[in-house]
């Protein structure tokens, strides 16, 4: 019997079969994550899945990153992941193209770094790669700008290695 993937056993329409193509690109770090950010969007009654579903679902699978991503900055984790997790949804704006940008701007920084599998701090890097996403508006209400985070970011990695 033939074993669905992740992508495949998805039941609302936009859970896209076109996600299969990435499936294999996924490292053991990185499907808890994805998994967790669909979760996230069900739960959330949201019908796609963008960028700030996919760091809740980092918050929750890596609470020591994701609170040294705020400590640094002086925010507060319950106002972060409040925001999150309560701001607009934008269908129009971000629609499918969304996942499949986080996940090719994933595998783009993987293989940057000479691997061909996303790991769980490829997503992270590329949730903040969008200016318009709504992770990156929620840091710059506190205050912090994106380059500021995406450098947090890189420092966090560099030294999770």
């Amino acid at each position: 019997m033939r074993r669905l993937s992740l992508f495949a056993r998805l039941k609302k329409p936009w859970e896209s079969v076109s996600f299969e193509i990435y499936t294999d690109k996924l490292a053991e770090s990185a499907r808890p994550i994805i998994r967790e950010a669909y979760e996230e969007a069900r739960r959330l009654n949201h019908h796609e899945l963008n960028a700030e579903h996919a760091l809740i679902a980092f918050a929750n699978l890596h609470p020591e990153v994701f609170d040294g991503l705020l400590h640094g900055f002086g925010l507060d984790r319950k106002t972060v992941l409040r925001e999150l997790s309560t701001g607009p949804s934008h269908p129009k704006r971000q629609g499918m193209k969304v996942p499949l940008r986080l996940l090719s701007d994933s595998l783009r920084r993987a293989r940057e770094q000479g691997r061909r599998r996303i790991e769980a701090f490829d997503i992270l890097e590329a949730i903040f790669e969008d200016a318009g996403s709504l992770p990156v508006k929620v840091y710059e209400n506190g205050g912090i700008d994106r380059e500021t985070v995406i450098g947090e970011v890189n420092r966090l990695v560099m030294r999770s290695k």
